[in-house]
């Protein structure tokens, strides 16, 4: 049986630092390092948890301050984690990162063993709301919250209800949270998104809280993981090594996927390490968001690296010669595959060709360019204004599954 244990006074609510003495922390000046997050409703926790497999069987959540150490019990283990909270140094202006603070927790397991666990460094948020806009780069947007449908690729919508201007977004079967009632929670490795990264934008408070984490920790890839109450009104994010997607996993249009994702194993003595930085600014509107996320993604992975092994010029070259072999004389138009007489209006069909080869193409390919829009435009367009499907080289197709 599953057991999942919250120190609700201080992993839910805002008094974590309240109780610290109480539980033995030290060094209470180093707790002003995390005023800035208390501002926002947030505190910092551990978490402990076991698995078998890739499914939970204990969970154990512990409130964390800084410059202390809290220690709790995993079954028959015993950890500890120390905190360390140290205030950003305020960056230059033109564009100036908003205010910030680094926490660094190093897990060590005190006594025991284990063979399937993991250990998360997470925020817990006490002012949080359905309305909050939710944000991690490449994969969530307003938290996903919205009705979705378990539909393969290309996900087309099928029922008569679910189509016409004025329905409601509908999503397929991505990581969400919940539209409706129940359990609430997007858990995601931290190196699937586009920058390794979390964001809120609180609908009461007006603030913004960008967390940035690092991917990957010696045990594997790192996991984010966002879980709200039932009631909404309260929410935690973990970042968890090893990345345990707990249960089930995703691909494109499927989060039923068995989870492969496993604990670690631990010894008497071990330690890990996780670290996370935290903005806290006012967001007045989630745009802010992304401005800040725009300024600040690359503090802790570092510039990426540009190996300069092929010329631009000599890659364009390239390029368009791959595209002109392409070229159906018959139909005057760019296939989107090798050897193949068929057209795609989608994103990977041959539209996304022509306005390279406007610019920058030699005569040939203008040319080729140019009779692939008469075609489209001549051709493509259905009485509704939207453009057809695919083209297979002797009709349209406006329904069916991607070729």
């Amino acid at each position: 049986m599953r057991r999942r244990v919250f120190l609700e006074s201080a992993a839910w609510s805002g008094a974590a630092l309240a109780g610290a003495g109480a539980l033995g922390w030290t060094r209470p000046g180093r707790a002003a390092a995390l005023g800035l997050l208390e501002r926002a409703g947030v505190t910092a926790l551990a978490r402990l948890a076991r698995y078998e497999g890739a499914h939970p069987t204990a969970t154990v959540d512990l409130p964390l301050a800084a410059g202390g150490t809290a220690r709790g019990p995993l079954g028959e283990t015993t950890w500890s984690c120390t905190l360390r909270a140290s205030p950003l140094k305020p960056s230059a202006p033109k564009p100036a990162r908003p205010p910030g603070v680094e926490l660094v927790a190093t897990f060590r397991l005190e006594r025991g063993a284990i063979t399937e666990a993991a250990v998360g460094l997470g925020l817990a948020f006490s002012r949080w709301s359905r309305a909050d806009y939710v944000l991690m780069p490449g994969a969530v947007y307003a938290g996903n919250r919205f009705e979705s449908r378990h539909i393969p690729y290309p996900p087309r919508l099928a029922e008569a209800a679910d189509i016409g201007p004025h329905v409601p977004t509908i999503v397929s079967d991505i990581p969400r949270l919940n539209i409706h009632a129940g359990p609430s929670r997007v858990q995601i490795l931290a190196a699937d998104l586009a920058t390794p990264a979390f964001a809120a934008q609180g609908a009461a408070t007006k603030l913004g809280v960008l967390v940035l984490v690092e991917p990957s920790t010696r045990l594997g890839l790192a996991s984010l993981t966002l879980e709200e109450s039932d009631d909404r009104t309260r929410a935690r994010l973990v970042l968890g090594a090893p990345g345990v997607r707990e249960d089930v996993a995703y691909a494109a249009g499927s989060t039923r996927l068995p989870s492969k994702d496993r604990g670690a194993a631990f010894r008497a003595g071990d330690t890990i390490v996780l670290r996370l930085r935290a903005h806290v600014f006012e967001c007045p509107e989630p745009a802010a968001l992304f401005e800040a996320l725009a300024v600040a993604r690359k503090d802790l992975t570092g510039p990426t690296a540009r190996p300069l092994e092929r010329p631009f010029s000599d890659a364009w070259r390239a390029h368009e010669a791959r595209v002109n072999r392409r070229f159906v004389e018959e139909s005057g138009i760019f296939s989107s595959r090798p050897r193949a007489t068929e057209w795609q209006s989608g994103w990977c069909g041959g539209l996304a060709t022509t306005l390279p080869l406007l610019t920058f193409g030699e005569p040939t390919a203008r040319a080729r360019a140019l009779k692939t829009l008469d075609f489209l435009f001549r051709d493509a367009q259905a009485p509704s204004g939207f453009f057809r499907s695919r083209w297979d080289g002797a009709r349209w197709l406006d329904v069916g599954p991607a070729p």
